[in-house]
């Protein structure tokens, strides 16, 4: 087992929406903008993914893209986080796209990244 390594001042994390396209929407924006600026308040360097933002009808018609979201953030050796916005019980959708790809389980099992998950809250 990789233990992950702690994330620095200055350090690139990924945004990624594994589950649902909320972060996307108009309603989201503050959450947004909020989320963002805590983690600059950390020294860190939030990334937005590619898809994260592209709203819940198109990620609820693409997993792929969700997908591909987490595989980008695994294989980019500059990311050293990963912060998943929101989970819920649509993620198993993205299996498909994610245990058939070597590509992706090398990097998950090789990568020391540290994957936190944070779920939508009213604040």
């Amino acid at each position: 087992m990789i233990k992950p390594n702690r994330l620095h001042p200055g350090d690139k994390v990924a945004i990624v929406s594994l589950s649902g396209g909320i972060l996307g929407e108009i309603s989201a924006k503050h959450q947004l903008k909020l989320g963002t600026k805590r983690l600059k308040s950390f020294k860190l360097n939030p990334v937005i993914m590619p898809n994260a933002l592209k709203g819940l009808k198109f990620l609820q018609d693409h997993p792929e893209a969700r997908a591909q979201d987490l595989k980008i953030a695994f294989l980019d050796q500059s990311i050293k986080g990963i912060i998943c916005v929101i989970g819920g019980d649509d993620t198993y959708r993205l299996l498909p796209y994610l245990l058939n790809d070597s590509d992706f389980i090398r990097a998950v099992q090789t990568s020391p990244q540290t994957v936190y998950w944070f779920f939508r809250y009213n604040d």
